[in-house]
């Protein structure tokens, strides 16, 4: 990156430009599934939550666990940014208390991103491990496995149960949290082995491959190239010492081309044929006006009052924007049938946003500051996952799929009158609203005696309350009384219907402590961070919404300076060994089930240490 400050003709020159590229290439992926059958001792039918109870009921023998699915993935990344941007400025003077400056200036940055992953699987329950292989020479030749932990399996006959004991030693276990274990742990030098040597693995008959590949995974693939391009005025204008307005006009554009994945038609099962998946192209263009209006004013020498009205907005993942259409049941998935879209026609969202501040200071009590601001959003994005529904038959017979139609979105239909969920990116019917309040305290007790004095410390804590309106499934039924001896009954079906929820990724408290000590050309900083649970994503049905767990991290930093350029430096973060974890939780009236908590996820980062030299050259 170059960046620039210079003076021209009495003008304030900003500019910069900047390039940034990155590629990341995860080149070897295997997974296997390992199946014990039956696995489980009868277990109680009551049990809710704290799902470790399951450990004790396991049988856990390893001889009876065999090998039931294998899995090879590559995926491939690229990103590269180009900004470049410049800000013009002049300062004015009207009269000996009134002043000001103008601004203008421009942004511009283009950005673009791809992602192409593979996988092969092998379904190896079915029987589908091959005793010959077919190398990409053209070589056909039984496998040779001699030398290997696998010679004596296949000497013994090959195929059919593949035994996890082949992939270990000595069974060897791991303790997670105190809680869980792992048991047994694979040998990961024999996974590679495994799949070094069946990769190209094939009948007699040289027709039926040991390996399949999914194409299905390619549903993630991309290349997307974003333009944003920006410009704005603004003018600061000073009152005296008292007061002072700054009010602007900020215009972005954004064009944006996306090129993704389709399907022209369902799929089900495996093997799935390459052709079942292809090209589609989109792109998506915005241009949004983004008023701005500030006013601060100091009634007092130790007292100041700002109140702000400005617009901002919010951009959608471009992955919500892809040209998106995928429809099946892969093997990963499970028996039901699903389907994944994407919305080109997704808007970015714009809010209105409202803030008053008041602030304190003084040598004895430092820094106060006051604030509570309200925001209200249009056209908020959000997901609808997993709602389960069904194409119908139009008056000429035409099967639709009326809810993606709802949405604006008009595939075809590709799953006939069969039931299947939907997942697809939506904006929200109505505004989305969020209000919150901020403390905040800066202080340094120079004012103490002795070494008290070096003291300093600084604490915040923000409350926040959101209300945004989700689209959700809700059960509805009616009376059908057919014709003849058939009883009548009532048939249930799903609908959409509007919920208000709190919006996700929003905490409703997040607050930190900072207690630092400040002597000579040592200063160190010991701080305490909380962030309460918040919603990651909601479910049509309202049985697996997403939510992140509460956490509090504690961070050290210690510098000590040797000379005035030379300083030494130690930063602990995470010294809790923080945990951080999601819960699903259940809330389904129509399911009978309410607010229930279930264990999804959780991950241990550990301590981490830097340590280090800063030189500053003057």
């Amino acid at each position: 990156s170059i960046r620039g400050d210079n003076s021209l003709l009495g003008l304030n020159l900003n500019w910069g430009a900047s390039f940034g590229q990155s590629k990341s290439d995860y080149p070897f992926d295997y997974e296997a599934s390992f199946v014990e059958r039956p696995g489980m001792r009868p277990t109680p039918t009551n049990l809710q939550d704290n799902p470790e109870q399951l450990i004790d009921y396991a049988i856990n023998d390893f001889s009876a666990a065999g090998l039931s699915w294998a899995y090879y993935r590559k995926q491939r990344n690229f990103d590269k940014e180009r900004t470049a941007f410049l800000d013009v400025a002049r300062k004015y003077l009207l009269s000996s208390k009134i002043s000001g400056e103008v601004k203008i200036g421009g942004k511009y940055k283009a950005k673009n991103r791809s992602n192409v992953r593979t996988e092969d699987f092998t379904p190896y329950y079915l029987g589908r491990w091959q005793r010959y292989e077919l190398l990409p020479d053209g070589t056909f030749r039984p496998k040779d496995f001699t030398g290997t932990p696998f010679e004596n399996w296949l000497n013994a006959g090959g195929g059919g149960f593949t035994p996890m004991s082949l992939f270990f030693d000595n069974p060897v276990a791991r303790d997670v949290y105190g809680t869980y274990s792992l048991n047994p742990l694979i040998d990961r030098s024999r996974l590679r082995q495994w799949y070094e040597l069946n990769r190209y693995g094939i009948d007699v008959t040289q027709n039926q491959l040991e390996v399949w590949t999914n194409p299905l995974i390619r549903y993630d693939d991309y290349d997307v190239t974003e333009r944003v391009g920006a410009g704005y005025i603004m003018n600061t204008l000073n009152i005296g010492q008292k007061i002072t307005v700054i009010g602007g006009l900020r215009i972005e554009n954004e064009d944006n081309d996306y090129a993704s994945k389709f399907m022209p038609q369902s799929v089900g099962g495996f093997p799935v044929t390459a052709n079942s998946i292809r090209d589609t192209t989109s792109s998506a263009s915005q241009t949004v006006l983004l008023p701005n209006l500030n006013l601060s004013v100091s009634p007092l020498d130790f007292m100041k009052v700002r109140v702000a009205a400005y617009k901002a907005l919010a951009r959608p993942d471009f992955n919500m924007r892809l040209e998106r259409y995928i429809a099946g049941r892969p093997a990963e998935v499970g028996s039901q049938l699903q389907v994944f879209v994407g919305n080109p026609k997704l808007k970015t969202a714009r809010a209105w946003n409202y803030e008053l501040n008041t602030s304190f200071f003084g040598n004895t009590f430092g820094l106060i500051s006051l604030s509570a601001y309200y925001k209200e959003i249009k056209d908020m994005y959000h997901m609808l996952n997993n709602f389960n529904t069904t194409a119908v038959r139009n008056e000429q017979g035409v099967i639709q799929d009326t809810l993606m139609q709802s949405f604006g979105i008009n595939w075809p239909s590709q799953m006939g009158t069969s039931p299947y969920n939907l997942t697809l990116p939506y904006n929200s019917p109505r505004p989305t609203k969020v209000w919150g309040f901020e403390f905040e305290h800066q202080i340094n007790f120079r004012f103490l005696p002795g070494l008290l004095r070096n003291i300093v410390l600084s604490y915040n804590a923000s409350i926040v309350r959101s209300e945004a309106f989700i689209w959700t499934s809700q059960i509805d039924s009616v009376f059908y009384d057919p014709p003849g001896p058939i009883p009548p009954t009532w048939r249930k079906f799903t609908v959409l219907a509007e919920r208000k929820q709190k919006l996700e990724g929003m905490p409703e408290f997040f607050g930190n402590v900072a207690l630092g000590y400040d002597i000579g050309r040592f200063s160190g900083r010991v701080s305490v961070f909380h962030q309460g649970e918040h919603n990651v994503s909601y479910s049509a049905g309202g049985l697996s919404d997403q939510i992140t767990m509460a956490f509090t991290r504690v961070d050290l930093t210690l510098k000590q300076g040797i000379t005035d350029n030379l300083a030494l430096f130690v930063n602990l973060s995470n010294a809790t060994n923080l945990e951080d974890g999601s819960e699903i939780n259940n809330s389904s009236p129509d399911q009978g089930v309410f607010n229930r908590r279930l264990f999804n996820q959780s991950e241990k980062y550990g301590l981490t240490a830097d340590f280090g030299l800063t030189f500053k050259l003057e």
